[in-house]
């Protein structure tokens, strides 16, 4: 896929203790990481069902001590009607609109700065590994975000930890990434580093715009 279009989906609020209502905290803690979780899911599977082709990006993930996701997804698709075609997908689910402002389809802006690439980071198995060497990995993957993600085919829990690599140079005109939207370390790619905007566009501010940008 080009990375030529974007929307900005923002974590607005958490899950409550229990998964009824809202809780009171917003951005990235622990419980605005399960709605994180969620959407992407819901994203891999958009893209699936459509066959949409996308790239993710976390712009406000941290790394280190308290590594996080942060509470904003930038999903990276070709065209226009891609873009249009996802939010009117996840407008129809109910349980993430009390949590997850859209908004609108962007054109990547010309002369972007700079790129970044969200790599796919795996601990090896013990098999194929000396243990020193795994450890080493397993401590640096404790200091990188990770969203926890349930399989809906098996109902299995695992965690999706990704490195964030950028550099100076232009981002990739092609991207192929994994169901998720992620780069891998044998075939990485680079999405434009477009700075965070200000503030996210509700559905409804979305809605009222009438001609594309």
């Amino acid at each position: 896929m080009k990375p030529e279009w974007y929307v900005n989906l923002r974590v607005a609020a958490a899950i409550a203790p229990g998964g009824q209502g809202l809780a009171q905290m917003a951005g990235p803690g622990a419980l605005a990481n399960s709605v994180m979780a969620r959407l992407l899911n819901v994203v891999h599977a958009i893209g699936a069902r459509q066959s949409i082709g996308f790239a993710a990006a976390f712009p406000l993930a941290r790394q280190g001590t308290h590594p996080n996701p942060g509470n904003l997804l930038r999903v990276f698709v070709s065209s226009r009607e891609q873009a249009d075609a996802l939010l009117e997908a996840l407008e129809a689910h109910e349980f993430l609109m009390g949590y997850v402002l859209l908004d609108r389809p962007r054109k990547v802006p010309e002369g972007v700065c700079g790129s970044v690439s969200y790599q796919l980071f795996r601990i090896t198995s013990r098999k194929n590994i000396n243990q020193i060497t795994r450890q080493r990995q397993i401590e640096r993957g404790n200091t990188l975000p990770y969203v926890r993600i349930f399989s809906s085919s098996s109902g299995e829990a695992f965690s999706i930890r990704f490195d964030v690599v950028k550099r100076d140079e232009a981002a990739d005109a092609d991207c192929k990434a994994n169901g998720y939207g992620l780069s891998t370390r044998s075939a990485p790619f680079y999405l434009p580093a477009v700075p965070v905007e200000d503030a996210p566009w509700s559905a409804a501010a979305r809605a009222s715009l009438a001609s594309p940008q």
